[in-house]
């Protein structure tokens, strides 16, 4: 096993422990509860992509050599900066008139250094790179399961609706109880 495939390993492993640590049995019967459990879904679904990536990548790897914007993408920092360039550009191209304009960062930033080793020195290479990383996340992603997510806002629903019952229910006997006593 080579040096990439040995990071795209260590890296796979690194994201099932995150998952799995989110993954915990939570109580969801009010409204922030199921608030904190949607944010939970939404970290795990973006490392679940990512694990996807990477086992993408991982079998292109064992097939070829991975390009420079390839091998910077095992990296989760880089993984994300590209994710969030990529969500930039889908809304800038969704709001032309806005003053979000994609543009290549400060020559001293982290972001810029992480770009500059995976070969993209300015804003127009930064455009293409965006453009390919959409692209292996199109062939390297499962989309998730839409029924499964309604499903599960259908029992949140129902459950906030029971405990509302119940507690009407509560209240109720304890008007009835206290005007009985007088």
């Amino acid at each position: 096993m080579n040096n990439i495939s040995m990071k795209i390993v260590n890296q796979i492993a690194s994201l099932e422990k995150k998952i799995t640590r989110l993954s915990g049995d939570y109580k969801t019967n009010t409204w922030k509860r199921q608030q904190e459990q949607l944010y939970r879904d939404r970290i795990v679904e973006r490392y679940s992509a990512q694990k996807q990536m990477l086992e993408y990548l991982g079998e292109e790897a064992a097939c070829r050599e991975l390009t420079q914007l390839e091998k910077a993408l095992i990296t989760g920092a880089f993984y994300e900066n590209m994710r969030s360039y990529s969500a930039s550009a889908v809304y800038a191209k969704e709001h032309p008139h806005s003053h979000s304009r994609l543009q290549f960062p400060s020559k001293d930033s982290t972001a810029a250094v992480r770009l500059l080793k995976a070969g993209i020195k300015d804003t127009e290479a930064m455009v293409q790179a965006i453009d390919y990383y959409d692209g292996l996340m199109c062939k390297a992603i499962i989309p998730p399961d839409l029924n499964a997510k309604r499903i599960r806002e259908l029992s949140f629903q129902a459950r906030l609706h029971q405990k509302a019952i119940s507690s009407l229910h509560r209240s109720h006997w304890h008007h009835n109880f206290c005007s009985w006593r007088r």
